[in-house]
């Protein structure tokens, strides 16, 4: 099933990032990675052959990358976790803050367990847990 949305708002350039994140979301809903469609079943022979239905071509799936370098080990996603409790509470002001960090950065889905490992020492200054 594809799924596709196109908004085009030139006036509100927060609003569209704010939409981009909400479609990143909802890709990633709809289409989990590493989900694939399974193929539907094959027909058994009948006894008098029909005219077989023309079929279209099969989409040659696209060749996943084996381990993308840059996104970040399950300890480095779990200290940024430990960070941001800590983070939002010490300031109001703070869950605005790291929000606008993530939509400049433009970091999928607005998650910070979805920031990068380039990005890593910037969140990690911000969080207050130093740039390793």
């Amino acid at each position: 099933m594809d799924l596709n949305i196109h908004i085009t708002l030139a006036e509100s350039p927060a609003l569209m990032k704010s939409l981009d994140c909400l479609c990143e979301c909802l890709r990633d809903v709809i289409n989990p990675a590493g989900v694939t469609v399974s193929e539907t079943p094959k027909e058994t022979a009948t006894a008098t052959p029909a005219k077989a239905p023309a079929t279209a071509p099969a989409k040659p799936e696209a060749a996943k990358p084996a381990e993308d370098p840059d996104k970040l080990t399950e300890a480095e996603i779990m200290k940024i976790r430990k960070l941001v409790p800590a983070f939002l509470h010490k300031s109001p002001d703070n869950k605005l803050k790291l929000k606008t960090w993530l939509e400049e950065n433009h970091v999928k889905a607005c998650k910070v367990t979805n920031v990068t490992r380039p990005l890593l020492p910037a969140i990690l200054n911000l969080l207050g847990g130093g740039g390793d």
